[in-house]
């Protein structure tokens, strides 16, 4: 993957974070961040999965379908009041972050500085429903 890709995702997550924020203050309408949050959804498991045959890692698919599920999460926490799934989930995206960091030697240099980064964005993102 290169590195304009991965700027491009994490970019995507911080103007996923501005949305979502002023759709939850409803300066944006509901509609719009749900139709943004499903495509970049697809985006992070089905798509890009098929986009990038062959160069997958485990981690690599475990990290797209956790961002996967947490987007799709996050739709389901526009309208919904219901608090025990985003916990779970937060949770669950932590212990991968953890993972992820105690799997990598040198933080700063490793190939999963990316990963954590967007898993971070996610923690803020799911942290907004709260």
């Amino acid at each position: 993957m290169t590195k304009k890709i991965k700027f491009s995702e994490t970019f995507l997550l911080i103007i996923l974070i501005f949305l979502y924020f002023f759709s939850i203050s409803s300066a944006v309408p509901k509609y719009i961040t749900t139709t943004v949050l499903v495509i970049s959804s697809l985006y992070f498991f089905p798509v890009k999965l098929l986009l990038h045959k062959g160069k997958y890692t485990l981690i690599n698919l475990l990290s797209d379908f956790i961002l996967s599920v947490g987007l799709s999460l996050l739709v389901v926490g526009l309208y919904l009041e219901h608090k025990t799934v985003f916990s779970v989930f937060g949770l669950l995206n932590f212990v991968f972050m953890v993972y992820l960091a105690l799997h990598s030697k040198d933080f700063e240099k490793s190939k999963y500085y990316h990963f954590i980064t967007n898993h971070f964005l996610l923690m803020f993102l799911l942290a907004m429903i709260f």
